[in-house]
């Protein structure tokens, strides 16, 4: 879970949730407050322009613009895919750099 700049709450499981301050789902976030990545997340963080990097199964990083769609710029589709030749592959935490690369753990 994570609060952003703005109050809002994000919620990460097997979807990403985000809620207004009063509870309710914010519908300014993906039309209905939900986004479906299709893996469990682990881990979510805010970027300091308010995207959100949310990360988990598979070492799948995904990034999310502030309107709750994948961000495109952000490897070409919005998703980083990373294996190392297991099926042990699970990001367990996710953090920016003050040079803004991401690092993943895992």
């Amino acid at each position: 879970m994570l609060i952003q700049d703005n109050g809002k709450i994000v919620v990460a499981g097997r979807t990403l949730v985000r809620y207004n301050t009063d509870g309710s789902h914010d519908s300014t976030f993906n039309g209905n407050g939900i986004v479906y990545p299709g893996n469990t997340i682990s881990s979510i963080i805010n970027q300091t322009d308010g995207k959100i990097i949310a990360a988990g199964d598979y070492f799948n990083i995904f990034r999310y613009n502030i309107d709750g769609s994948l961000d495109k710029t952000f490897s070409e589709d919005g998703h980083q895919s990373t294996t190392f030749g297991t099926s042990l592959n699970y990001c367990n935490s996710v953090a920016v750099q003050t040079d803004g690369k991401l690092i993943a753990f895992g």
